[in-house]
C-alpha cells in the first residue's frame, strides 16, 4: 500500500520540540554531566591505582567490547526512538519522539545545537544506565566488577555513548572536519558520512549505530531489527514507524520522494 501524504503537516511546528521542553532537558542535562564527569574520574582513578593489574590483551579487548557495546547501545536507542511512538504522546512524544520526528526531515537542523543540547540525552541515558548497573547487577558480578578491565570496559562504554550523538553530528557536516575526525574515519573508528547517509533514505530504517558504526552490518545480516519489530508486534500489536507517513513523503529529499522509487522499496 502506497502512503497518503494528504494529511502531511504543512509546517514543522506538529514535529518541533517546545521551546519549554527542550530548556527542561538542557537542565536535567547539566546534571546529568556534573554526575556522568564524576562517575569517569573515579574510573579513571580506580584504573590508576591498579594499574599493576593490567594485561595488555585483556585491557584491548575490553576497549575493543566497550566500544561494540556502545555503538549496539546506541543503535537500540536510536532504533527505539526513530520506531515506536507518536508525536502526539504526552511525555514520550514530547519531550523523546518529536526530536527524532524533526531530525528525518530537517537533519542538518543538529548542526546548530550546542553541545549540551546535542548530548545531553546520551549523557542522561549513561548515567540512568550506571545506576541499574550499580544497583542489580555489580553485586551479582563482583569478581568481574572488581577486575580492572570491568571498569575499562565501562570507561569505553559510558564514554562512547555519551558523545554518540556528537558522532552523529559529524556524520552531518557538508565539508571534512580535520585530520583528526578524517583519520577516525580511514579507520573505521567512526562511522563515515556515506554510512550514515543510508539511514537517511526512505525508509529510514537501517545503520541505526552510531558510535562507530561497527554494528550495523552485523546487525542487518541477522535481519535484528526486522525481527525485534515482528516480536513486538506480535506481543503489542504496535506496529513499527507508524507515523512516518505523515511527513517524509513530502519533506525529505526529491529523490526519496519519488513514488515509483517508493514503490518499489517497499516492495521489496
Amino acid at each position: 500500500m502506497i502512503m497518503s501524504t494528504k494529511n502531511s503537516p504543512k509546517n514543522f511546528d506538529s514535529i518541533k520540540q517546545s521551546d519549554e521542553s527542550l530548556q527542561t532537558t538542557i537542565k536535567f542535562s547539566y546534571a546529568s554531566l556534573a554526575v556522568f564527569c564524576g562517575m569517569m574520574m573515579i574510573f579513571v582513578f580506580d584504573m590508576m591505582n591498579r594499574s599493576d593489574q593490567i594485561s595488555f590483551i585483556p585491557l584491548f579487548f575490553s576497549i575493543l567490547m566497550g566500544m561494540a557495546a556502545a555503538d549496539f547501545f546506541s543503535g537500540l536507542l536510536h532504533w527505539l526512538f526513530d520506531t515506536w511512538g507518536s508525536s502526539d504522546s504526552l511525555f514520550w512524544g514530547e519531550y523523546i519522539v518529536k526530536s527524532f520526528r524533526e531530525h528525518h526531515t530537517r537533519p542538518h537542523l543538529i548542526l546548530k545545537r550546542n553541545w549540551i543540547e546535542s548530548n545531553g540525552v546520551p549523557i542522561m541515558v549513561v548515567v540512568s544506565v550506571h545506576i541499574v548497573y550499580t544497583i542489580f547487577i555489580e553485586d551479582r558480578l563482583i569478581p568481574i566488577s572488581q577486575s580492572v578491565h570491568m571498569s575499562m570496559f565501562l570507561f569505553c562504554f559510558y564514554f562512547m555513548m555519551a558523545v554518540s550523538n556528537e558522532i552523529h553530528k559529524l556524520c552531518h557536516y557538508p565539508k571534512k572536519c580535520g585530520y583528526f575526525v578524517e583519520t577516525l574515519r580511514f579507520f573505521k573508528i567512526i562511522p563515515s558520512v556515506a554510512d550514515h547517509k543510508k539511514h537517511h533514505t526512505f525508509p529510514f530504517d537501517d545503520n541505526y549505530c552510531l558510535a562507530t558504526g561497527w554494528m550495523n552490518p552485523i546487525l542487518r545480516k541477522i535481519e535484528f531489527w526486522r525481527r525485534l519489530e515482528k516480536l513486538i508486534t506480535m506481543l503489542t500489536g504496535m506496529k513499527p514507524r507508524q507515523e512516518d507517513h505523515l511527513y517524509y513523503e513530502v519533506l525529505v529529499k526529491k529523490s526519496a520522494r519519488n513514488k515509483n522509487e517508493i514503490r518499489q522499496r517497499i516492495k521489496e
